[in-house]
C-alpha cells in the first residue's frame, strides 16, 4: 500500500488518511459470533512486529507444528520450544472508485454522499476482512488453517498453519435405542476428559447438528422431569453440561464446498476461558507506521482507469488452544 497521496481540490476533503480513521472509527461492529465467542477483546494481542514467534503460540496452544505455504513443519514433538517465527499473511482487499463517479457527484453538490461512497467503500472491505477472520477462527478450531493466498505473479497459493489435534475420545455412541441415560454417561466421559486437559473452568459442549436434533428428541420424549435449563447459548443438563448448537458453516474464497466448523454427528468441548489468543502482526503499510492493527483502510490514486483504489490490511492469526480442548463422535 504507497503512502498517503495529497489530492488538491474537493477531494482532499475525503481522501486522506485522518478521514478514513475517522470513518473506520464510526462504522457499526460487524458479525463475528465466533471470532467474539472463543476472542473476546480480552484474549486480542497486537505485535509490534509481522512476525510471531512458534514459542509465543505453543504458550497458548499446547503445540505448534506450522506449515506456511509449503515450507516444512516447525516440529515442536521433541519437547525443544522453537524460536522459529511465522510470518503471518495478511488479509489485502481493495475496491475501485472511479473518477467519473466522483467528477459527477461533486458537480451535483453532493458533498455528503462522496463521503458516504467513501464510507461504503470502507465498509465493505471491513466486513470482508472480518467474514476471512471468521473463517481462520473456525478453522482454527480442528487445529489445522488452509487459506487461498495471492503469490507474486497472479497465481494462488496455500497458506497452511498446522497447530495440533484435538484430543480424541473414544467409546459408544448413541443409537435408536439410547435414553437419556445413555447421553449423561457420554457426556460425562467427555466432561472428564476435558477436565484431564487441564482447562474446565467454563466447558461448553460445542454440537453438531445431528447430535442437537437428537439431544433435543431424547430430551423431549423422556418420560418424567428432566432437569434442563435454556439459555440464550442452547441448553444446561443436570445444571452441568452446558450444551451449544454448532450448525455453522464457512466456504473459503472462491470455493462453492461447504465446511462444517464442527461436524454434525460431533461434539467438541472448549473451555471458554482458555480459548488462547487472537494474534494481530505489524502490518507492511507505512501509511499504519508498521503497526499491529485489527483493521487499516488506505487509498491509491490511480491515472488509467481514472480514480481512486480504497486498500486494507490486516494480520490475524488465532492461536486456539487446541491441546485443551476434546472432540467425540456421538452418531455413527
Amino acid at each position: 500500500m504507497p503512502l498517503h497521496t495529497s489530492l488538491d481540490g474537493h477531494l482532499n476533503t475525503f481522501f486522506n488518511l485522518k478521514n478514513f480513521t475517522d470513518v473506520v472509527t464510526s462504522l457499526p461492529k460487524p458479525q463475528t459470533p465466533l471470532t467474539d465467542l472463543f476472542f473476546p477483546q480480552g484474549k486480542r494481542k497486537q505485535k509490534t512486529s509481522p512476525l510471531i514467534a512458534v514459542s509465543d503460540i505453543q504458550n497458548e496452544t499446547g503445540a505448534v507444528p506450522v506449515v506456511v505455504r509449503g515450507t516444512k513443519s516447525f516440529s515442536v514433538d521433541s519437547g525443544k520450544k522453537s524460536i522459529n517465527p511465522i510470518e503471518v499473511q495478511p488479509l489485502s482487499m481493495n475496491t475501485f472508485v472511479s473518477g467519473a463517479d466522483l467528477n459527477s457527484l461533486i458537480a451535483m453538490g453532493a458533498v455528503d454522499t462522496v463521503q458516504a461512497k467513501l464510507a461504503e467503500a470502507v465498509e465493505n472491505l471491513r466486513d470482508r476482512t472480518a467474514t476471512s477472520t471468521e473463517i481462520l477462527v473456525a478453522q482454527s478450531l480442528s487445529g489445522k488453517i488452509e487459506y487461498p493466498a495471492s503469490v507474486e505473479g497472479g497465481g494462488t497459493d496455500t497458506y497452511v498453519v498446522e497447530i495440533g489435534t484435538p484430543q480424541a475420545v473414544a467409546g459408544s455412541k448413541l443409537t435408536s435405542s439410547s435414553s437419556l441415560g445413555d447421553l449423561l454417561n457420554l457426556l460425562e466421559a467427555q466432561f472428564v476428559a476435558q477436565q484431564q486437559t487441564g482447562a474446565a473452568s467454563d466447558v461448553r459442549f460445542l454440537t453438531g447438528g445431528d447430535v442437537y436434533a437428537k439431544i433435543i428428541d431424547l430430551i423431549t420424549n423422556a418420560t418424567g422431569t428432566v432437569p434442563v435449563q435454556w439459555t440464550d447459548f442452547g441448553c444446561v443438563l443436570y445444571g452441568k453440561y452446558k450444551i451449544m448448537p454448532m450448525s455453522a458453516t464457512y466456504a473459503l474464497p472462491g470455493k462453492t464446498e461447504v465446511t462444517e466448523v464442527v461436524d454434525a454427528k460431533s461434539i467438541q468441548t472448549v473451555d471458554l476461558a482458555n480459548t488462547g489468543k487472537l494474534f494481530y502482526a505489524a502490518l507492511d503499510e507505512l501509511d499504519a507506521k508498521l503497526r499491529p492493527l485489527p483493521f487499516f483502510a488506505s487509498y491509491e490514486k490511480l491515472t488509467d482507469p481514472s480514480g481512486i483504489k480504497v486498500l486494507s490490511a490486516s494480520k490475524p492469526l488465532p492461536a486456539f488452544a487446541v491441546s485443551k480442548t476434546t472432540i467425540k463422535k456421538y452418531i455413527a
